[in-house]
């Protein structure tokens, strides 16, 4: 459907509080693209309409669908006129049509893309709120694939602040997964009474907190290692009620530790058991002489509690701040890839002793790669760019590729992690980066700064 093209005031537009970009207006107008953009606007005027929609309003008749930069800039230079798009249409179709707009142009965040696609989700629920329907008309609406619609839909369950720090990064988004497919139904089928007492709200609320200070163990915990064995064969409910009333009650309780008390106690029926079917034997005193420990091996164990709690994410997400104030403090300038590999080095290795420097990987028609950092044990690989200049930055995305391929056939990598270092700013749009990096190179975690 054509939709024309029309001049009117600006003083005409009123913003949407519901822009899903959330940007303030602090926000924008302190950016350094905005004062290029309401120069480029003053000389020339605004190039790309806006899309607006007719609203009940008699000072502003009208209502910005896409373009509140543009907009804010012609309001700030004054122009009596700006081309716009008007769009027919209230409700969910307005919405639908401003989550394609910007998907097309590809310059959303995540956490807004999230919010336009909670608007459209709710303007669905007003006609049906069964899961299967808003699932398919969200499919239908957006063009999303059924596994990543059905996984919005999970995320979407709990609040906005958890929303926001799962897709910042401070929360893994698997856990969410894990707990409405398992853990939520369980309750629900198993403990209903227990489930009512805290609403589904409360409960999502108290395991969004957990999982945000990592009191659930890896998601792989908890569906093998506390919902499969204790809510599939269930020998003793009143206690697994218990110790689940407690879980959840105090803030503090670790679900790990919650399981060793399950473990003890399913120990103890098994040796009560045991006695009822054996002879009775002399009791003997029995003095438990602790084994030794094995550094190596509680080393590897502190290892792996620092990669399940997101510890890559807190350094590679604060590497470009730190390095700064390093140069600042030290004098000494990370100017190129081998100077940015020693100082990644030096964090990595007060972190992981399994730490390697440039370890190359096998052949692959007759040719290796060295990765920049492997730690061997947990079968993680790290590569390290520099950005060198603007025809580099246009390559970044090939040079991952092709180490990614020779790398995902290595013995030694289960994960890979890319970092990319811009001090110039010669990639434009990061976050852009990012999303295009995680589309092709989907097995990968991605960090452009």
């Amino acid at each position: 459907m054509d939709v024309p093209l029309v001049q009117i005031s600006p003083d005409l537009i009123s913003f949407d509080p519901q822009n899903p970009r959330s940007e303030s207006s602090e926000k924008i107008e302190t950016d350094y693209k905005f004062t290029q953009l309401k120069k480029s606007i003053e000389l020339f005027g605004v190039f790309v309409p806006l899309i607006v929609r007719q609203v009940k309003s008699k000072t502003k008749p009208y209502r910005l669908v896409d373009g509140e930069r543009r907009l804010r800039a012609a309001l700030a230079c004054n122009k009596p006129f700006v081309p716009v798009h008007i769009i027919d249409g209230n409700g969910e179709r307005a919405k639908v049509l401003a989550y394609q707009i910007h998907m097309n142009r590809k310059d959303w965040t995540k956490l807004a893309e999230l919010k336009s696609i909670k608007d459209i989700v709710h303007e669905i629920k007003l006609k049906n709120d069964d899961d299967d329907f808003v699932r398919k008309e969200l499919c239908d609406k957006t063009s999303m694939d059924l596994a990543h619609a059905t996984d919005i839909l999970t995320i979407l369950k709990y609040d906005s602040e958890t929303i926001k720090k799962v897709e910042e990064g401070l929360i893994y988004r698997s856990y969410f997964i894990e707990l409405e497919r398992y853990f939520i139904p369980a309750l629900k089928t198993d403990f209903l009474s227990l489930y009512n007492h805290y609403g589904e709200k409360r409960l999502r609320k108290i395991l969004s907190k957990k999982a945000e200070e990592i009191k659930l163990g890896k998601t792989s915990f908890l569906r093998n290692n506390f919902i499969k064995p204790y809510f599939e064969n269930i020998i003793d409910k009143p206690k697994l009620r218990r110790v689940i009333k407690d879980f959840l009650d105090n803030p503090d309780r670790d679900l790990r530790d919650s399981v060793k008390k399950l473990e003890r106690r399913s120990s103890k029926v098994k040796k009560a058991s045991k006695k009822k079917s054996s002879k009775q034997r002399p009791v003997v005193d029995v003095i438990e002489v602790p084994d030794e420990i094995d550094h190596l091996v509680k080393l590897f164990d502190i290892e792996k509690l620092l990669i399940s709690s997101n510890v890559f994410d807190s350094i590679f997400n604060n590497l470009k701040q730190a390095i700064v104030e390093f140069e600042r403090r030290t004098g000494y300038l990370v100017t190129n890839e081998i100077k940015l590999q020693n100082v990644i080095y030096t964090v990595l290795r007060s972190l992981f002793k399994s730490t390697e420097f440039e370890n190359p990987t096998g052949k692959v028609c007759s040719t290796s790669s060295k990765v920049d950092f492997i730690l061997k044990k947990h079968g993680i690989v790290i590569e390290i760019k520099y950005v060198r200049d603007r025809r580099h930055a246009k390559n970044i995305h090939d040079e991952l590729a092709i180490d990614y391929a020779r790398y995902r056939l290595s013995p030694d990598c289960n994960k890979i992690i890319n970092y990319v270092y811009d001090p110039n700013n010669f990639i434009t749009n990061p976050d852009l980066t990012v999303s295009e990096l995680k589309k092709s190179l989907p097995e990968a975690n991605h960090y452009v700064q």
